[in-house]
């Protein structure tokens, strides 16, 4: 993990209030870094307009940044992103020609639960509770071509649905569920036994591969999987995240538990 990375990640769960340098080097210490390391650091963040000063010694987000938080964050809705889905009606994405670099909208499309079939062409079944014309905006947001073209209520033939369908790996999907719910309710029942700067470490790094996988989660419909373990896994990221919020608590306490999100960056180069 780069200092970067810690920065970035520590920011995002200030707000806009931004944090004291003293707060940042402290988190950086968790992981080895020195205070020099992480100064430096802010420098080269503020020079590239990741980062912004507030006053002295306090930083911020710039917003060019908040898509990726706001998508990090949208686990929080849990299953108020989905609706029932009915019939087999699909949600396609027609990407015309575009000078945009392609691994962007690959990105956007592919965690918002979207599959290629064609060349420039993605389905998902459309259950997501977003309407279309939002959706568009927020992949926008994150690299979708702006004149990308949003098919809604679309109707396939049946074979080739059932053809489409079967590149949604659900158990592994499940099973990816089931285990990190896991690795979180050991990490609760360990959290109290560590010293405040392990605590803090673990719920860093466990607390944002838990929130990769919820905010990246396809969200089949029902019909496809159970949703069961997936509402388990949002249940105990719940009080995972309260555990966090004391674990890190101080004079100035971040808005919500501090966790890495450096895998939600479609290229470390960005930072």
């Amino acid at each position: 993990m780069k200092p970067s990375n810690i920065i970035v990640d520590l920011l995002r769960t200030y707000g806009q209030r931004g944090a004291s340098v003293q707060d940042i080097t402290s988190t950086g210490q968790l992981f080895g870094f020195s205070d020099n390391q992480i100064r430096v650091t802010l420098s080269r963040l503020v020079s590239r307009g990741v980062i912004e000063k507030l006053m002295r010694a306090q930083y911020r987000l710039c917003q060019t940044t908040d898509p990726i938080n706001e998508f990090a964050e949208r686990w929080r809705a849990g299953e108020a992103r989905v609706k029932p889905w009915p019939k087999a009606i699909w949600l396609c994405i027609h990407i015309v020609g575009s000078s945009l670099p392609a691994t962007k909208a690959e990105w956007a499309l592919t965690n918002h639960g979207f599959i290629a079939v064609e060349t420039g062409f993605w389905i998902r079944p459309d259950n997501l509770s977003t309407p279309a014309t939002l959706l568009k905006q927020q992949l926008i947001t994150l690299g979708l071509p702006a004149n990308a073209i949003v098919i809604k209520n679309a109707q396939l033939e049946p074979s080739l649905a059932a053809m489409w369908l079967e590149s949604f790996d659900a158990s592994a999907i499940d099973a990816r569920y089931r285990d990190m719910n896991e690795q979180l309710q050991d990490s609760l029942s360990q959290l109290p036994n560590l010293s405040i700067t392990q605590a803090k470490k673990e719920s860093f790094e466990l607390g944002g591969r838990a929130i990769q996988v919820l905010a990246k989660d396809p969200l089949l419909p029902e019909t496809l999987l159970s949703p069961v373990s997936r509402q388990q896994l949002w249940q105990t990221m719940r009080h995972y995240d309260e555990a966090g919020r004391h674990i890190w608590a101080g004079q100035q306490p971040p808005d919500t538990t501090p966790t890495s999100q450096m895998h939600f960056e479609r290229s470390e180069a960005t930072l």
